[in-house]
């Protein structure tokens, strides 16, 4: 209780200490005694309030006021009062040499508050992916807040710092060399992505399609599925790079099988999970690609869900998936992963069912929330005629492109036997 004191006297009475640390990182809960608690609630609430850090007579009076408006009782707002007082009396620490200790008690009352967390899920027989998630969030507190980038700097380096991001190496290949230039090289680090199509027209299989590209250039990429086994995801990458069909897998002689394989051996990792429709959120993925760094040191290049259409949001019930604000929440705790993971998370939705017949899908056209449309960094439709249908031909259109090019087409074949979509030759390209 000694030490929380000091921490307090250091929050009212340094202002370093209270800017760099009191109000991002350390809350009130964190102390132990009631009395710390609410002197630390109304610290931070004045200097909200009024930008400064108050003097003791001026704060006295605030905390006096404020606690008359509880049902507290006179009695203890009294000695609440006079251990304000004494803490604007003690002798305290530099923040140079208490920063090491301040931290450690911040992750530990983190820590202790995310271990209740867990006890109350499990004994109510709650998630464990969740749980896990809490002690994950727990654990990772204790860091000061970035104060950004200070401009006038940084002029000098913006080369190097802005080719780190957006440099074309840098970038995720899509496997379709126009899309890739449209997009300014790809599929950049902390963005979401959305592929667009009506229910049959491909959305796996051309999610299929960038994850197989993805791993034949040596990447590593997790594949989430909420629709199809795992296994029909495994197909659907073997046919694609090894040109298998249904039929060859299952009939095919097991020694020609083998040797068609082979070019399967030079790739990168893949990691495939199906969990069932509506039954995670972001916290489960968070969960489960900790354990993949734990177990096999392993941190993606690439994120893929099919589809987040099938998933909830942070802290919604079931019941809500389908509610307008629950797609819009949930695209934003995407982008919180790629953040996390600095890596693009790629996903898919349906667009409106008025939308399924028309000739090109436009990012007006997705179900359910407009929100998807407005977080999302880049929304690429599928766009498929009766006739192209016929011809196995398809267009991909740059709906939405925060970085990139809009509403631009590229052409492409399909040879679905083989799960493959590929960009049209320049023939019929020009044409």
């Amino acid at each position: 209780l000694n030490y929380q004191k000091k921490i307090l006297a250091m929050m009212t009475r340094d202002p370093k200490f209270l800017f760099s640390y009191g109000l991002d990182l350390i809350k009130p809960s964190y102390f132990t005694n009631f009395y710390f608690q609410m002197i630390c609630k109304n610290l931070v609430f004045f200097v909200a309030k009024f930008n400064y850090l108050p003097d003791k007579d001026s704060f006295h009076r605030f905390l006096s006021h404020s606690l008359n408006q509880t049902e507290i009782t006179q009695d203890t707002i009294e000695s609440i009062l006079s251990l304000m007082d004494e803490i604007f009396y003690m002798e305290f620490e530099k923040i140079e040499d208490v920063v090491e200790y301040v931290l450690r008690f911040i992750q530990e009352q983190s820590l202790k508050q995310g271990l209740s967390k867990v006890v109350g899920i499990l004994e109510n027989g709650g998630n464990l992916e969740d749980a896990i998630s809490i002690i994950q969030e727990s654990i990772s507190v204790g860091k000061p807040l970035s104060y950004g980038v200070f401009f006038n700097n940084n002029i000098s380096s913006i080369q190097s710092r802005y080719s780190e991001e957006y440099a074309f190496e840098n970038c995720i290949s899509t496997g379709f060399p126009t899309l890739d230039t449209k997009m300014l090289g790809g599929m950049f680090r902390k963005f979401l992505y959305t592929i667009v199509a009506p229910p049959g027209r491909g959305k796996t299989t051309i999610l299929s399609n960038i994850s197989a590209h993805t791993i034949k250039q040596k990447k590593r990429v997790v594949f989430y599925t909420l629709e199809v086994p795992e296994v029909e995801i495994e197909f659907k990458h073997i046919s694609n790079m090894a040109r298998v069909s249904h039929y060859d897998v299952l009939n095919m002689n097991e020694e020609m099988l083998k040797s068609k394989l082979e070019v399967l051996k030079d790739v990168g990792s893949l990691f495939i999970k199906y969990f069932e429709p509506h039954s995670i959120s972001v916290s489960s993925i968070r969960s489960h690609l900790y354990r993949l760094k734990y177990n096999y040191a392993f941190e993606p290049d690439l994120i893929i869900i099919d589809y987040a259409d099938n998933m909830n949001s942070i802290g919604s019930g079931k019941k809500d998936f389908n509610s307008y604000d629950e797609k819009g929440n949930l695209y934003s705790d995407l982008i919180s992963l790629a953040v996390a993971y600095n890596c693009p998370v790629l996903t898919a939705s349906q667009p409106k069912v008025e939308a399924w017949t028309k000739d090109t899908i436009t990012k007006g056209d997705l179900a359910e929330s407009s929100k998807k449309a407005h977080l999302a960094h880049g929304i690429i439709s599928m766009n498929q005629t009766m006739e192209e249908k016929g011809l196995n031909l398809m267009r991909l259109y740059t709906a939405k492109m925060r970085k990139g090019m809009e509403n631009e087409t590229v052409h492409l074949s399909t040879e679905l036997q083989f799960s493959i979509i590929e960009e049209q030759k320049s023939e019929f390209s020009n044409s």
